[in-house]
Formats: structure tokens, sequence, C-alpha cells
């Protein structure tokens, strides 16, 4: 009898350590004060003339040690809080005003305040055609989002390769600019991070078939 209740508290206490390690904190970073950006092939390129200030707050394109948290496609959803909280397939990244985490294989609450995102990726669609061939078609050119930090001008080009667009875009704030080249696929937003009053910009870099993946923070 003794040795059966052994089994099931062992049973149990391995179940709970289990769940426990895949919700716990698998790497933590830190911002860092861009100038200028310089190219490392997905790497973006960014040029900065204006006084606005650019923090990496992630990037495993030249980073070894940071995780590879893309897999075959890029759900991405994004959810307000402290933290700010950003799933991505079955990552979650934690922001905080001082420092990003990353939970591996979260448990997804119902969160109920979620931030609108914008996405472009190999801008492209499939149309069938009657005789059951299917056109590709390309939806390209420039669009205007205006932020808190500047208009945004995005420059959609066509796809790098399968999964993997080229969403390069450009920021004019107080008569300069800040532009943002070798851009993949995108995903952009704002939130008040730090409470100030206003938003910051944030902006993902990801190329899916290599697991890339950049998060920039623009204020």
């Amino acid at each position: 009898m003794n040795i059966i209740k052994s089994v099931i508290i062992i049973s149990i206490s391995t179940i709970i350590c289990s769940c426990t390690q895949k919700n716990s904190i698998s790497y933590t970073c830190f911002p860092e004060l861009l100038v200028n950006d310089s190219d490392n092939f997905a790497n973006a390129v960014i040029t900065n003339n204006t006084l606005l200030d650019v923090y990496c707050l992630f990037n495993n394109i030249t980073d070894s040690l940071a995780p590879k948290i893309i897999g075959d496609h890029a759900n991405i959803r994004v959810f307000e809080g402290n933290p700010l909280k950003i799933y991505i397939d079955e990552s979650c990244l934690l922001v905080f005003p001082d420092r990003l985490e990353i939970k591996e294989k979260p448990t997804l609450l119902i969160e109920k305040k979620v931030i609108d995102t914008h996405v472009f990726t190999t801008n492209r669609s499939m149309q069938k055609l009657p005789d059951g061939t299917s056109k590709v078609n390309y939806d390209l050119g420039k669009k205007y989002f205006q932020t808190d930090v500047g208009t945004l001008e995005l420059k959609r080009e066509s796809g790098g390769c399968d999964d993997t667009g080229k969403n390069p875009f450009e920021i004019q704030h107080n008569g300069n600019s800040l532009m943002f080249t070798n851009i993949g696929n995108l995903c952009f937003f704002e939130y008040d991070l730090d409470k100030n009053g206003k938003k910051e910009l944030f902006v993902l870099n990801y190329h899916i078939c290599a697991s890339y993946l950049a998060l920039y923070k623009i204020e």
C-alpha cells in the first residue's frame, strides 16, 4: 500500500514539475539602444536621422544564444498588461520596461485586452481561375500609418521567398527620417509600456523559414 502511494506521489510530482518547467522563464535579455544597425543577413538595416530612440529588445538573428521561437508559421497575438504579452506560436514574450523574458509553451490564459497589430508578409494572394489553375497577385505599393512617433510609410515589395516577404519602412519625425530596410515579414503595434502617456512603437521583423525574429521599440 505504501509503495502504491509513493508511486502516485512521485507521478503527481513529476507532472507538476513538468508543467512548471514548461512555463518557466527560458531566456532573459535587456534593451539595447541602437544608433544605427548594420546588415547581417536577415538583420534590419537601421538609419536614424531623428531624435527618436531605437531599442533592440530581442534579436536571435545576431545573438546565437537567443532561442528560435518561430516554427513553420507565426501566429502572433498581443495583449495589454504588465508585462506586455506577445504570444508567438508556442512561446510568450513578456515585455517589461527594463527587460524581456521568454516562456516556452506557456499556459495561454483568456486575455481580454487585445492590442491591434498590423501584419505584412509576402504581400501576395492566390486567385483561383475557372480552369482550375491559380494566379498569384501581389498587393504592392506604399501604405501610410499615423503613429505617436510619426508618420510610418510602409514600402511593400514582392516576397523574398515562399514564406517571407520584404517590407521596409520609413518614419517621418519632425522633418527627419528613421529608416528600417532589409525587413522581412513585419508586425507592428503601439503601446504605452512605461505609462508616460505616450505610446511607443513596437516592431517585429521575422523570417519564418530561418526562425529569425527581432523585436524593436521606438520612442
